[in-house]
C-alpha cells in the first residue's frame, strides 16, 4: 500500500500534492517525508486535505483501500486522539470504517534561504585557484588558453571575471586567496602557489587584484604539470575547518579554473568527501575543450562519491561548469553556478542544526 494527500481546491477538484513509497504487508509503516507547506495547502492551514491509501498495482490502475478529509491543523494537533484518522472506502455507503492512520510525527520546520543566512551574518569567504600546467599552452603562442592580448580577454579571464564577479558580491572583505597549480614556483613545480608571489599573505583584493594577479603571474610562472587538485582543495578544507571551529557563521567557496584531465583523482575525492561535512563549496569552471569527464564525476549529481574507505559524502559541495557552454551568454554561466551554490549553503547550516543569526 501507499499513502496519497491531495488538497482540495474551492471548487471541489483535488490536486495530489504528496506521496508516499510503497509499503509492504496490511500494517505498512511510512518513513518520515516533508512538503512545503505552499505545495501542500497553499499556507492555509484549515483548507481541506484528502488522504488515502491506496493498494499498489503494478499492471492495472492503483486500489483505493480508504480515504479521509483532514487538515494541517488537525495534523499537527497535540490531542493523540486526533492522531488517529479513521479511514472509510470511497465507494461504500455508512460510516464502516476500513483501517486507521496513525500520525506518528507531523510538525512544521521553517525553510531558510541563502539570503535568509546572507542578512543575518553569513560570511562568504573566496578562495580562487588557476590552473598553470602546460597543456594550456605556451601563453605566448595565440592558441594557448592563457594567452593575454590588449584587445581581448582569453577564456581564464572571462570565467574568472564572471565567475569571480557573483561570490565577491557576497564575499566578506574581498580578500581573495589566490593560487595557482602545476607551474613552476621558484625553480620548481608547485601545485598550490600564491600568485602574488607571498606565501604568508596569499590574498589579493577584489576583482581588479585578481585580474592583475592573473595578468602578472601568468608571464611569471612557467606552465608545467601534472594537474593536482588536492593541494589546493587541502588549502580550502584546512581553511573551511578552522571557520567551523572559530566563526561558525563562515562559509568558504572554492573557484578552480582548469582545462581538464587531473592526475591526483582518488586523493581529491577524498579531500571532497571530507569537505563535505565542512562549511565549503567548490566551483570548478572547465575552460577549452579538453576531456572534462572527471569534472563531471566530482560534481556528483548522479553518483555520490566516496573516499578510499568507503565513506559516502555528506552533501554535495562541487559545481562543475564548461565554459564552452556558456562562452557567449555570461548571463548563463552565472546561473549555472548559482543553480547549486546557495542551496549548499543552506543545507550545510541546516546540517548543523544553524538558524540564519543562530552563530555566537
Amino acid at each position: 500500500p501507499f499513502l496519497e494527500i491531495a488538497r482540495i481546491m474551492e471548487d471541489g477538484s483535488s490536486q495530489v500534492v504528496w506521496r508516499s513509497q510503497v509499503g509492504s504487508g496490511t500494517n505498512p509503516t511510512w518513513n518520515q517525508d516533508g512538503v512545503t507547506l505552499q505545495k501542500l495547502c497553499n499556507n492555509d492551514r484549515f483548507r481541506p486535505l484528502r488522504v488515502e491509501v491506496l493498494h499498489y498495482n503494478s499492471n492495472s490502475n492503483n486500489v483505493s483501500i480508504g480515504i479521509a478529509e483532514t487538515t494541517v491543523n488537525h495534523l499537527l494537533s497535540d490531542n493523540p486522539e486526533e492522531s488517529k484518522i479513521s479511514l472509510r472506502h470511497p465507494s461504500k455507503k455508512g460510516s464502516q470504517v476500513e483501517g486507521t492512520l496513525t500520525i506518528s510525527s507531523a510538525y512544521v520546520k521553517p525553510v531558510y534561504t541563502f539570503l535568509d543566512y546572507i542578512s543575518k551574518g553569513c560570511e562568504i569567504n573566496m578562495v580562487t585557484a588557476v590552473d598553470f600546467t602546460a597543456s594550456n599552452g605556451n601563453p605566448s603562442n595565440s592558441t594557448s588558453l592563457h594567452h593575454i592580448t590588449r584587445y581581448n580577454n582569453n577564456e581564464y579571464q572571462r570565467a574568472l571575471t564572471a565567475v569571480g564577479e557573483i561570490v565577491l558580491h557576497y564575499d566578506n572583505d574581498k580578500f581573495v586567496p589566490f593560487y595557482g597549480f602545476g607551474g613552476t614556483y621558484h625553480g620548481s613545480v608547485s601545485h598550490a602557489f600564491p600568485l602574488n608571489d607571498n606565501p604568508g599573505t596569499p590574498e589579493v583584493y577584489g576583482m581588479d587584484g585578481l585580474f592583475e594577479t592573473y595578468q602578472r603571474a601568468i608571464n611569471s610562472y612557467p606552465l608545467c604539470g601534472p594537474t593536482f587538485f588536492a593541494p589546493v582543495i587541502n588549502k580550502a578544507v584546512t581553511m573551511a575547518s578552522e571557520m567551523k571551529e572559530n566563526h561558525e557563521n563562515s562559509y568558504v567557496i572554492l573557484l578552480i579554473l582548469t582545462d581538464g584531465v587531473i592526475h591526483d583523482m582518488a586523493q581529491t575525492t577524498d579531500l571532497i568527501v571530507r569537505g563535505s561535512n565542512l562549511p565549503l563549496s567548490i566551483i570548478i569552471v572547465g575552460v577549452g575543450q579538453a576531456d572534462f569527464s572527471m569534472m563531471e564525476e566530482l560534481d556528483a549529481d548522479d553518483i555520490p562519491l566516496r573516499d578510499n574507505n568507503g565513506r559516502k559524502m555528506k552533501r554535495d559541495i562541487v559545481q562543475f561548469v564548461p565554459f564552452r557552454q556558456c562562452s557567449s551568454n555570461v548571463d548563463l554561466l552565472r546561473r549555472e553556478v548559482l543553480a547549486e551554490v546557495p542551496g549548499q549553503v543552506t543545507e550545510y547550516f541546516e546540517m548543523v542544526g544553524m538558524k540564519p543569526g543562530g552563530w555566537q
